[in-house]
């Protein structure tokens, strides 16, 4: 008898998210991802803002517990914990009078986890530090997050559901969830009707779509994200291509017609041009999905050429 059921299968997070300050944060910003992460603490958020100062500094996500109405600080990343980033999180958590601190990652160091051990040991109850770790898993062309706790205090006790299970009821239910995939799909059919030239990826329910120039190399993505109002284009790829590109800036921004941002980020690089929209009204899909398009193709034709090997 055939099988019906799927296999869950891990899935590379970069794969999703190529970015983390472009696109990691703002999804995780959005109101049923961090719900999904408060409820596998126990707790129940508000996002206060992105990007939050911290004198020079700039905390990823800074949320308020509607419970008690203290202040939290949410530090994520897409690799490895590092020294780098428990520094920022203690100086947010300093700089934004944090009661909580929760740091995101897919996998920490035994040496990171044992100093959150030791910093929950001395604050009492001043300052809680929790050590996340996130994973997505797949089955077929479905994609699910799950959060789970590594480090918490000691007196710390769930009160939330299995945080799988959660997983599941928000990757099926979410409306919003629905509303990016639906975002895509229509936006990937019209591609298709303009443009037989571009290959395709699959619609999805996540704030963006990855076109690949060459493979992990190169690649540009189109985003949508309603948490932050806007709707945009970047180019990101390996240091070899930024430099590469940094030569022939001028001759780029003629061709592209305009001036993109060039922007170090804490993870990479990326070549950016967006504008303010709400991804939310399908009202105005069409005209946001005509400027995705044209953009998408510009950066495409000017791009690609040097996507190849005697480039």
């Amino acid at each position: 008898m055939k099988s019906f059921l799927g296999k869950i299968e891990p899935v590379r997070l970069r794969d999703i998210w190529s970015s983390e300050s472009e696109e990691f944060t703002p999804w995780l910003a959005e109101d049923e991802n961090i719900a999904l992460l408060a409820s596998s603490v126990g707790l129940s958020l508000s996002v206060c803002g992105q990007e939050a100062r911290v004198g020079k500094f700039r905390a990823d996500i800074h949320c308020k517990d509607s419970t008690s109405g203290k202040f939290l600080v949410i530090e994520n990343q897409l690799e490895k914990s590092d020294h780098g980033h428990l520094g920022q999180l203690l100086t947010y958590a300093s700089g934004l009078n944090a009661a909580t601190v929760i740091w995101v990652a897919p996998e920490f160091c035994n040496e990171h986890l044992a100093t959150l051990e030791w910093l929950n040991g001395i604050t009492g109850e001043g300052l809680k530090l929790f050590a996340v770790r996130i994973e997505v898993v797949g089955i077929g062309k479905a994609r699910a997050p799950r959060f789970t706790i590594v480090s918490a205090p000691k007196d710390w006790s769930l009160k939330s559901q299995s945080v799988g299970r959660k997983a599941k009821a928000v990757s099926d239910q979410s409306e919003s969830g629905k509303t990016r995939f639906e975002y895509w799909q229509t936006f990937l059919s019209q591609l298709s009707l303009t443009d037989k030239t571009v290959a395709l990826p699959k619609p999805n329910s996540l704030g963006n779509l990855r076109f690949s120039l060459k493979g992990r190399d190169l690649w540009i993505t189109t985003y949508a994200a309603a948490s932050l109002g806007r709707i945009g284009v970047f180019l990101r790829g390996s240091e070899e291509f930024y430099s590469l590109f940094k030569k022939n800036q001028q001759r780029i921004q003629q061709e592209l017609g305009k001036a993109p941002r060039w922007n170090r980020v804490d993870d990479g690089w990326s070549i950016a041009i967006s504008r303010k929209d709400d991804p939310s009204l399908k009202s105005e899909w069409g005209e946001q999905h005509k400027w995705l398009s044209t953009n998408l193709k510009k950066f495409l034709s000017v791009f690609k050429p040097y996507a190849k090997p005697n480039a």
